[in-house]
């Protein structure tokens, strides 16, 4: 396969299946792989993390990568063909920051979900698939929840 990989941003919610779908549609059509990407923040609060032992935090975060990657592993397997299937990629970072720094990595596309938050939720927590879209180098494809209608056209 000659073409370059598309990377699909795993958060592992249920907009997670019908986005590696339509990547491995995008990919099939183009002859290129799928690789799989999941970001890690920190699990413990601040003030845990600075009071805690580090062979206990040690231990935690090698849990929670174990977890993290079976999980990409069982995703791999069942929702991209083996002609597609690429590389599992952990990192552990802010999300839309690490992911746009993996995107410079020979990718032709990003492929990241969206929850559909407005509003204040919107403007507090933020949104990783619109910082993505923002500051990617390369395209990106949002995939949508089956139900959100998005935003109306306007006139």
């Amino acid at each position: 396969m000659d073409a370059k990989p598309l990377l699909v941003a795993v958060d592992f919610s249920q907009l997670t299946p019908r986005t590696i779908r339509y990547a491995v549609r995008l990919a099939q059509g183009q002859g290129a792989l799928v690789d799989l990407l999941h970001v890690m923040l920190g699990s413990l609060p601040a003030h845990a993390q600075a009071n805690a032992p580090a062979e206990v935090l040690a231990k935690i975060r090698q849990g929670e990568e174990i977890s993290a990657l079976r999980a990409l592993q069982g995703l791999m397997q069942t929702e991209v063909p083996e002609a597609c299937r690429g590389r599992i990629l952990l990192r552990r970072g802010p999300p839309a920051d690490t992911i746009c720094t993996v995107a410079t990595e020979a990718y032709e596309m990003v492929v990241v979900s969206t929850h559909g938050r407005t509003g204040l939720s919107q403007i507090l927590i933020g949104s990783v698939a619109e910082r993505v879209v923002r500051h990617a180098p390369i395209p990106v494809l949002v995939v949508r929840g089956a139900g959100d209608p998005g935003d109306p056209i306007p006139d």
